[in-house]
């Protein structure tokens, strides 16, 4: 079997890309995960969904090249670069180490085997800080934070290896609704500003919103590749949208979206920005 190949392409857009991508555990020829094709775009949000079990950190660990160890990977692989996409998960406990965040996202730089000027590395990092509203929380200890400031200072830690792509699995899955939306919002707003690459891992469909491609897992394959328009197009007709032909559920804002009349274009997959269209359009009748 042929191991992954590794390109550098200068003058593209694309920061990652697979063909007929195969991953197996070569002490026991286990196929992890069916014959996949993807890329993954400078800039671009990807939200990769699908239920437990599907494939979803799985297909991530792979993507970022963290899962390597004990694998044979055949088919064509390329990216811009040897360096590793980092991943933020849910579990904080298991990768912040500093006591207070400023120490954390120290230490997390140099375990890279980055170097910079003292002085260089804190100025970038109260940068990061003040973007993501957690400057008055720099010298705070960890175990004080609230589980969305946690996953910030975690995105920053990433952000501090200055990526083209971040990987997030789930990292909104122990969170309260006020701050699932919270970290969701700051970490759309920054990536976007940076021109980073987000693959968004979830269960949950009302994190949809605002994605350039939505990825679709289900039992170790890739089903579905597209936005999350045409994911739900159709939906409540009798030939239904390509989301129930995949057994996924509709959620609750993208059928009052079609109640509302919102084309496939428009559709809002959560209260929050539901209730900004409808107050949108109370204010034109009005």
């Amino acid at each position: 079997m042929k191991r992954a190949i590794y390109i550098f392409i200068p003058t593209t857009t694309k920061i990652y890309a697979a063909e007929q991508l195969v991953a197996i555990r070569s002490y026991d020829q286990h196929q992890l995960l069916q014959p996949f094709t993807c890329a993954v775009h400078e800039g671009e949000w990807i939200t990769l969904v699908g239920r437990n079990g599907s494939g979803k950190s799985t297909l991530g660990r792979i993507i970022s090249g963290l899962q390597r160890s004990g694998l044979e990977i055949t088919g064509q692989e390329m990216r811009q670069s040897a360096d590793i996409f980092p991943i933020v998960t849910q579990m904080t406990s298991d990768y912040l180490l500093g006591a207070s965040a400023y120490e954390d996202l120290v230490i997390s730089y140099e375990q890279y085997g980055r170097r910079v000027e003292p002085e260089q590395l804190e100025a970038r990092i109260d940068e990061l800080l003040a973007a993501l509203q957690l400057r008055e929380l720099k010298h705070v200890p960890i175990d004080q934070l609230s589980g969305g400031e946690r996953q910030l200072v975690a995105f920053t830690g990433a952000l501090l290896m200055e990526t083209r792509c971040i990987i997030l699995d789930e990292i909104t899955s122990m969170l309260s609704e006020t701050n699932k939306w919270r970290v969701c919002e700051m970490i759309r707003k920054l990536a976007a500003e940076q021109g980073i690459a987000v693959i968004w891992i979830t269960q949950q469909l009302d994190e949809l919103e605002a994605s350039d491609t939505v990825w679709v897992m289900s039992e170790l394959e890739m089903v579905y590749q597209g936005s999350a328009a045409e994911l739900y197009r159709y939906c409540g007709e009798e030939a239904g949208s390509k989301a129930a032909q995949l057994g996924l559920p509709t959620p609750w804002s993208v059928h009052k979206s079609y109640e509302l009349g919102l084309a496939a274009e428009q559709l809002q997959f959560n209260p929050y920005s539901l209730a900004k269209v409808v107050k949108q359009h109370a204010v034109a009748a009005y």
